[in-house]
């Protein structure tokens, strides 16, 4: 009886360990975008957040600031980034992207931006 009960939950265990290390890294992406009124906010902030690998976005209407969150990608580069910022992305500045959890978070207000 004590046998079999470890085994399942030795089994359940193993079961568990191995789907939480089989999921796709998360990456985040931020920069500064030039949007002059909350209607541009908000419809940037609905397209992003209706794309299927974004997990969070925020579009913060007063710093211009936005912070995503992916989900269900293996790989996330400034060139996917700035293809999901549409129209935005010739306006954006300050592009940070990198493996949530790994690469520090540059805080607002951004400083030494190169672009």
């Amino acid at each position: 009886m004590f046998k079999s009960l470890f085994l399942l939950i030795f089994a359940f265990s193993t079961q568990i360990g191995f789907s939480q290390s089989t999921q796709s890294p998360q990456f985040f992406a931020q920069c500064l975008v030039d949007i002059t009124t909350t209607q541009q906010a908000d419809e940037l902030t609905l397209s992003l957040r209706s794309n299927p690998f974004v997990a969070v976005a925020r579009v913060d209407w007063p710093t211009k600031r936005i912070f995503i969150l992916t989900k269900d990608i293996t790989s996330f580069t400034e060139v996917n980034f700035n293809s999901w910022l549409g129209t935005y992305a010739s306006s954006a500045s300050c592009i940070q992207v990198g493996l949530h959890g790994v690469d520090v978070v540059n805080p607002y207000p951004f400083i030494n931006c190169n672009n």
